[in-house]
C-alpha cells in the first residue's frame, strides 16, 4: 500500500462547562462530545523523505505550523520511520468553527500514517501522541460517537448510546478560533 485516504470527521459539544483556569494556559472542562458525520478529506502518500502539506484551504502561512504537519512528525518519529509523507487535505470543515477539523485531521494522521506505515500501534500510544498536538485530538483517536471529556478535554470516558441526533450547523462567515474564545472565560 503506498498511499490512504481516511475521513476526519467534526465533532460538536453537546455541553461544554468551563470550570477552571490552568497553569499550562489551557481550561479545565466538563464537556459531551459528539461525532458528527460532516467530515474532511484526509490523503496521505509515502515519499522518499520529508513531510508535505497540502490544502485546498489556507489552514496556516507555515505548513510546520499545521497540526497535521506536528502530527506526521510525531508519528513518523514514534515509528522511526525513515521515509516521509505528503498530505492532501479536502476541507469541509469550516475553519476556527468549534467543530475540531484541526484537531481531527491531526488525529486521522495520526491513525492514516500508523495504518499506511503498518506500525500496529494501539489506541493508547495515539492518545498519548494526540495528548502533545491538543485537548481535542485524543477524542478523534477514539473510535466512538459520543464521549465525556474532563480536564483539558482529553480525559475521556466513552458513552455508550444508540441516541442520533440531527443538527443543524450555520456558519456565520467569521472565524473564533478556540484559544480566543477561551480567552474570554479569564
Amino acid at each position: 500500500m503506498n498511499s490512504i485516504e481516511i475521513p476526519a470527521q467534526a465533532k460538536v459539544n453537546l455541553f461544554l462547562k468551563v470550570l477552571s483556569k490552568r497553569k499550562d494556559s489551557y481550561h479545565n472542562i466538563l464537556t459531551l462530545f459528539e461525532r458528527i458525520s460532516l467530515a474532511d478529506i484526509i490523503k496521505i502518500t509515502k515519499i522518499p523523505k520529508g513531510i508535505i502539506v497540502k490544502s485546498d484551504k489556507l489552514i496556516t502561512r507555515n505548513p510546520k505550523d499545521n497540526l497535521v504537519y506536528k502530527a506526521a512528525e510525531l508519528i513518523l518519529k514514534h515509528g522511526k520511520i525513515k521515509s516521509g509523507v505528503e498530505i492532501e487535505i479536502k476541507k469541509k470543515i469550516p475553519i476556527a468553527a468549534g467543530l475540531g477539523g484541526g484537531s481531527s485531521d491531526a488525529a486521522a494522521a495520526l491513525i492514516g500514517i500508523d495504518k499506511l506505515f503498518r506500525l500496529k500501534s494501539d489506541d493508547e500510544i495515539l492518545t498519548a501522541l494526540g495528548k502533545k498536538l491538543g485537548a481535542d485530538v485524543p477524542f478523534f483517536i477514539l473510535d466512538t460517537p459520543f464521549a465525556i471529556g474532563r480536564g483539558r478535554g482529553d480525559k475521556l470516558k466513552v458513552v455508550r448510546s444508540k441516541a442520533r441526533f440531527w443538527h443543524l450547523l450555520v456558519y456565520p462567515g467569521f472565524k473564533a478560533a478556540t484559544k480566543d474564545v477561551y480567552k474570554a472565560f479569564e
